[in-house]
């Protein structure tokens, strides 16, 4: 099977389990509802398929995006140092500028 289509089964299936497992909590509510208990929290089969419905989202996701590229740089920028590539981001009128240079030590009065 290609990977564009496993990832798009992986994809669905975690929706569908998301779906699932939002039914199920809905109906759960209903129950207790209707039996005026107080909800509290899921039972631990209905996390345990959200958990599983978010790995299969994040599974296909993956296997959709395709093979990763590497990041090369560009031919003009090959052989530059890294701190003269971005000039313009350096500054030195920043808000440490306001500090005193000297601090008094903490507990001495």
């Amino acid at each position: 099977m290609e990977p564009k289509r496993l990832g798009q089964l992986l994809v669905l299936g975690g929706l569908g389990l998301f779906f699932l497992s939002a039914y199920q909590v809905m109906q759960l509510r209903e129950q207790f509802s209707l039996t005026q208990q107080s909800f509290q929290s899921a039972p631990l089969h209905i996390w345990l398929e959200t958990s599983l419905a978010a790995i299969l989202c994040l599974w296909g996701s993956l296997h959709l995006a395709g093979q990763f590229q590497p990041i090369s740089a560009l031919e003009t920028q090959r052989g530059m140092q890294a701190d003269t590539l971005r000039l313009d981001f350096m500054t030195f009128n920043h808000r440490a500028s306001l500090m005193p240079m000297e601090l008094d030590p903490v507990g001495k009065i």
